[in-house]
């Protein structure tokens, strides 16, 4: 017997991957994301959510299920394959670590909600002498001392 909503299991990564490069980078809650994708509120999740991981995990690519969140906490309900109501110490820093990873891949400079205080980071500003440069890179044109610009 397939498990439940396998059959949405596209839908569901489109939908995760649409929320990962979004202007600003999306959340939805659990209830937000069944009504994207037609799945009620209380799942059950679990089995098409630890499908997409596993696989995220084998292709050495970042968990896009870590962007679904649990509306009173902020956090998903399920970190490293354990559920909790309330995430411990240890769920909550590979939360962190985790919608980092997602970060730098997708949408590089938007905030991490696990980090507090943390402001979006502004795209490096590029370099009108050396077109596809930015004013950050290290290494500067051949023969300068380095850095775009100089």
């Amino acid at each position: 017997m397939q498990e439940p909503y396998m059959e949405k299991r596209g839908l569901i990564e489109r939908e995760l991957l649409r929320c990962a490069t979004a202007k600003p980078m999306e959340r939805p809650t659990y209830t937000e994301l069944g009504q994207r994708v037609g799945i009620p509120t209380r799942g059950p999740w679990q089995p098409v959510l630890d499908a997409i991981a596993n696989d995220a995990d084998k292709a050495n690519e970042p968990d896009l299920t870590f962007l679904v969140r649990n509306a009173k906490t902020g956090y998903p309900s399920r970190i490293g394959r354990v559920t909790k109501k309330n995430p411990l110490p240890w769920q909550k820093e590979r939360a962190r670590d985790k919608i980092q990873e997602i970060i730098d891949k997708y949408n590089p400079g938007a905030p991490n909600p696990f980090v507090p205080g943390q402001r979006p980071r502004q795209p490096p500003r590029a370099c009108a002498e050396h077109p596809g440069r930015s004013l950050t890179d290290r290494a500067g044109p051949p023969g300068s001392a380095g850095g775009c610009g100089t």
